[in-house]
């Protein structure tokens, strides 16, 4: 049961790793998860000096859950830059390209310079 105080509130780690548990039954993955432990960890101060979220058994429900639903990578898809940089090379000389074609090619290559592919 979670008392409330002032700015806090007061709860045993047994109680915070159930919410847990049961967004982890919700279905919902790791990193949710884990943002709500350290939510938890925000509001919730447990009776000793310990922050919820390096309490042991805390850490290890965590690491459980990773092995269980591990996080997904953020691009499921890649593309092979060499593609597209042979592609870019065979149009020579610049001055045969007509405006449009030298305007998508310098688009291109800023793109792949700057990272934001």
């Amino acid at each position: 049961m979670l008392n409330v105080s002032n700015d806090s509130l007061h709860s045993s780690v047994e109680d915070g790793i159930t919410f847990l548990a049961e967004l982890y039954d919700s279905g919902i993955g790791y990193s949710a998860i884990n943002t709500a432990r350290s939510a938890l960890s925000s509001v919730v101060t447990l009776p000793n000096t310990t922050t919820f979220e390096t309490h042991p058994m805390v850490c290890r429900f965590l690491k459980g859950v990773f092995q269980l639903k591990p996080s997904l990578p953020k691009y499921r898809n890649i593309w092979d830059v060499n593609t597209v940089l042979t592609y870019l090379s065979t149009p020579h000389p610049p001055q045969d390209l007509t405006l449009k074609d030298l305007t998508l090619k310098t688009t291109m290559l800023l793109a792949l310079f700057s990272g934001q592919r």
